[in-house]
């Protein structure tokens, strides 16, 4: 990107992106350090449709390979505007590519971490990404271990995932001092 300060990921041409579930085109994928871009291939009558994320705009990412409930295996985002959250789907023509988007999207976003309101970087987003892998929306160890901060050495391979297991165990712990979940049910219950 001359004259920039973005530097580029990865560039990817012929990939269809949709908005919602609509698709809007085929077009040039291009993933920076400080952005996702997406460049319609235009015909000589077509005005030029971009669109531009910020990853700090995206709520979520994920690769699906579920075909249900939308028919192509996709790079899934979830974008936050003004007035609540947009589906994005990123979908190479080459299925095979959808591992390469997904790490240049990671590695992007790593070097967008969230801050929290004291302005210290939020260090969940890098557990949830190691969480997302380990529930089967990517696949590969070596993306577990490197979006939680492990290292891939086999002889720490096993201590590394009961860290992790441990971490994301303490991340989903409820404090019964916080939330009374018993009245909770019998109020939802009595309403139905």
């Amino acid at each position: 990107m001359e004259g920039s300060a973005e530097k580029a990921i990865l560039d990817l041409n012929e990939v269809e992106f949709y908005s919602e579930e609509k698709l809007i085109g085929m077009g040039n994928l291009l993933i920076t350090d400080k952005s996702i871009v997406w460049v319609k291939e235009k015909s000589a009558n077509e005005n030029t449709v971009q669109y531009k994320l910020s990853y700090y705009d995206v709520i979520l990412h994920a690769i699906s390979r579920e075909t249900d409930s939308f028919p192509k295996e996709c790079i899934y985002c979830q974008v936050d505007e003004n007035v609540g959250s947009r589906e994005i789907r990123i979908v190479p023509k080459v299925p095979s590519l959808l591992d390469t988007v997904y790490q240049a999207i990671c590695d992007g976003s790593r070097l967008n971490p969230d801050f929290d309101e004291g302005g210290n970087v939020n260090e969940n987003c890098e557990a949830l990404d190691g969480l997302a892998c380990m529930l089967g929306l990517t696949s590969g160890a070596e993306r577990v271990n490197s979006a939680v901060g492990f290292s891939s050495d086999e002889n720490t391979e096993s201590l590394d995932r009961r860290n992790m297991l441990e971490k994301f165990d303490s991340m989903l712990r409820v404090s019964t001092d916080d939330v009374d979940i018993t009245s909770r049910i019998i109020e939802k219950d009595e309403l139905l």
